[in-house]
Formats: C-alpha cells, sequence, structure tokens
C-alpha cells in the first residue's frame, strides 16, 4: 500500500543483494504482482549504517521498527550484518 501511494522510495535486503541500476523489476507480495519499477540506486552497507533518510524511505518511522520487521523475514539481525539498501521509482500500478 505505501509503495502504491509512493510513501516507500526503498527497500532493504539482507545480505549482499544483487540490483543494477535501471534495471527494470516486480513489487510482488506472496505470488501477486503490484507494480514495476525501476531500480535507481543501489548501496551494500552494514545495518549499523543505516541511515534515518532509508528508515524512513522504507516506509519505517524507526529503526528499531525496520529491525523487527526484518527479523520476521531473516531471524537474526545483527549490527555488523551486510544489507542491501535499494532506491526505486514506481512505474506502472497492475
Amino acid at each position: 500500500e505505501k509503495i502504491l501511494e509512493k510513501e516507500k522510495t526503498v527497500t532493504i535486503r539482507k545480505g549482499i543483494r544483487d540490483f543494477k541500476i535501471g534495471e527494470l523489476v516486480y513489487i510482488a507480495s506472496g505470488d501477486r504482482i503490484y507494480c514495476d519499477a525501476v531500480v535507481l540506486k543501489v548501496k551494500h552497507i552494514k545495518v549499523s549504517e543505516l541511515k534515518e533518510e532509508d528508515i524512513v524511505k522504507a516506509g519505517f518511522t524507526s529503526k528499531d521498527e525496520l529491525l523487527k520487521t526484518l527479523r520476521k523475514y531473516y531471524g537474526s539481525i545483527k549490527p555488523d550484518d551486510d544489507i542491501t539498501v535499494i532506491n526505486f521509482k514506481l512505474l506502472k500500478n497492475w
């Protein structure tokens, strides 16, 4: 919902993910595709290096809220874990 309303323009994934600037991606949940997006920026950092701007653009109000959500998907999340921060632009809703 936040993506479709353009409130969320960043997604954060655990590990080093291989996304390319300009790559077309599909935003999906489960088996449903919601929209197309294009990757604008990719950075690989440690959890401890997360910036407030990325947290807000990912649709969260705090780092704690983000980490709680990431733990639901990935289990353990530690400050020295690698993460990939992906900035994207919504292109088309499905």
